[in-house]
């Protein structure tokens, strides 16, 4: 009866979209979010991210799935930015970094469609609305570009602390990729000492079309995500993030192959699936109890955005999933804490739900004798402290179990990413 029951649930995912539930969203002020950022302070998380007018808007959890607005950094535009830019009405994409006792938060600001922008900073003791020290002081411009004698594009900042506690700020949008300057530790500008604009990515063979660079340090790596493809266009979001690694903060970045991020290389990390569209322009908290967070946008194919144009913008939050080899894997999005199994080989048994590069999702069938079935092939499984084989002969799956056993993420040998879900 058993076998049957399986073999009913496998056939009834056949026509399924890949991960078809795996589009959670939380609760309260998730929507209208673009190019989120996430940091925590007293035990709540804060997210910033482009406004629609003035900004950056900021959003507060305490638990990652409800989520209230916080107003924004400004209420107006700056008049030292509307110099460069006149027509500027609202400030993009921010990062927020803490050293020293204070919280610095880096926006950016462009006039649409040129590399006419620049990158501010603003400072604060607290990020709490409420405390009576709360207020960001405004401390200028850090870099800008000017359209005919910079190749660059100075948006989208994002900071990363080396390990010798130096702090650098990426950047960039298409035009000539994903840059890298130093900055001083005392001001939070850029450096005197290094004026090096240091390149990181490229995309040398079409439209440049990268951008949204974030940097994190784990182990003894340096990770540069970044998003490539068009954004901003609902549904039509061709949106996708990949990922090189270094061990110098100024790159090179290599992706598994081998291949320079700044040759075009790039390790594919979440791209879009039903009912996730266009992922994209993403920041990372790392080690928050142990667990490092990707937090994103999307578009939501559910919901009207404006003019003709369905997909509204949401956020979405979801665990980052680290391989034996120490490459970052897209957890499930987040839908609230589980608890934690004690999994054995029993437990892995039945029908799971299996999706090959983000692609549509196909029955995979674990025998309790060792042998799985996956579309026309037929392997074999091992499990072992929440890792998963499936060994197909030519090629060999490994993946991450998650901790209550319902989904698991890993690679195939050529590094091509596999995410499953349990579904009995």
């Amino acid at each position: 009866m058993r076998t049957r029951l399986l073999a009913f649930c496998c056939l009834l995912i056949a026509v399924l979209p890949a991960y078809g539930e795996d589009g959670f969203v939380g609760t309260g002020a998730v929507r209208d979010v673009h190019d989120p950022c996430m940091i925590k302070f007293n035990d709540a998380y804060y997210v910033y991210h482009t406004s629609g007018m003035g900004g950056p808007d900021i959003k507060r959890s305490q638990d990652l799935i409800q989520w209230e607005s916080l107003g924004r950094v400004f209420d107006h535009i700056l008049p030292w930015s509307r110099e460069i830019v006149p027509e500027l009405n609202a400030y993009w994409a921010p990062d927020v970094a803490f050293w020293d006792g204070r919280y610095y938060l880096y926006y950016s600001g462009a006039q649409y469609g040129t590399n006419n922008s620049f990158i501010g900073l603003a400072v604060n003791t607290t990020l709490d609305p409420g405390d009576a020290k709360y207020r960001w002081e405004d401390k200028g411009m850090v870099i800008r570009s000017i359209p005919g004698v910079d190749h660059h594009n100075c948006i989208d900042p994002n900071i990363i602390i080396d390990a010798d506690g130096q702090p650098w700020m990426s950047f960039g949008s298409f035009y000539a990729g994903i840059k890298l300057v130093k900055l001083d530790r005392k001001t939070g500008l850029r450096a005197q000492d290094d004026r090096i604009i240091y390149n990181l990515a490229f995309i040398p063979e079409r439209g440049h079309d990268v951008e949204a660079p974030y940097i994190v340090r784990k182990g003894e790596y340096y990770y540069l995500f970044a998003s490539y493809g068009a954004c901003c266009r609902g549904v039509g979001s061709t949106y996708h993030i990949k990922v090189g690694r270094s061990k110098s903060v100024t790159g090179p970045y290599l992706d598994d192959k081998g291949i320079d991020m700044q040759a075009g290389g790039g390790l594919l990390f979440l791209r879009g699936y039903y009912p996730v569209f266009g992922p994209g322009h993403n920041g990372v908290l790392m080690n928050d109890d142990g667990v490092d967070w990707l937090v994103h946008h999307f578009y939501d194919p559910h919901m009207f955005w404006h003019d003709d144009m369905w997909g509204k913008p949401t956020l979405q939050i979801r665990p980052i999933v680290w391989s034996k080899d120490q490459w970052p894997l897209p957890g499930r999005s987040y839908s609230g804490p589980t608890k934690e199994a004690k999994l054995t080989k029993e437990d892995m048994v039945g029908c799971w739900s299996q999706s090959v590069h983000f692609t549509d999702s196909h029955e995979l069938l674990l025998k309790s004798d060792g042998t799985c079935s996956f579309l026309q092939s037929i392997g074999h499984w091992t499990y072992k402290d929440y890792e998963l084989t499936l060994d197909w002969g030519p090629w060999v799956d490994t993946l991450v179990v998650a901790r209550d056993g319902k989904s698991c993420v890993g690679f195939n040998q050529d590094h091509v990413i596999i995410r499953n879900e349990k579904l009995d």
